[in-house]
């Protein structure tokens, strides 16, 4: 009985090992595939030169337009652009896609933009963000009832 128990624990013990290998290597896996591609580039010094992923986020993310249907006024904020990229703001809906504003980068790749979006009924909606260099991103905009 006691070299059952034994070879048991001793199953256990090498698929509980076995199981915590393939998670480790998972997690690097995983970790390789989250990086952007073309994170870095060289500059002209031939040094490694960090290039952000794009980014916007609508403050606030939740906004209550009266019956839900009218405009919802949110702020805009992006970060890793180009300095002095201009950036276009769109809200996609369901029936199109329409430009609501528009911002551009400081030296930091920054900005800030008060933006207006026509919204047709309750529910999430998409903005999207699109520099003059070509890299887009979205975040989302969610619209609810007001009272």
């Amino acid at each position: 009985m006691k070299r059952i128990l034994r070879s048991r624990v001793s199953v256990v013990i090498l698929l509980v090992s076995v199981l915590l290998l393939i998670i480790g290597v998972s997690a690097v896996r995983g970790s390789e595939l989250l990086r952007p591609s073309g994170s870095t580039q060289a500059n002209v010094q031939g040094q490694a030169e960090i290039v952000l992923p794009v980014i916007i986020a609508a403050y606030p993310i939740t906004v209550e337009v009266k019956d839900c249907t009218g405009n919802a006024k949110v702020k805009v904020a992006g970060s890793g652009w180009n300095a002095g990229e201009v950036v276009l703001i769109t809200l996609v809906r369901e029936d199109a896609r329409l430009f609501v504003g528009s911002g551009f980068a400081n030296k930091a790749g920054a900005f800030v933009s008060d933006v207006t979006a026509p919204v047709i009924a309750c529910g999430a909606y998409t903005l999207g963000a699109k520099g003059d260099g070509g890299r887009y991103t979205t975040a989302p905009l969610v619209v609810t009832k007001g009272k």
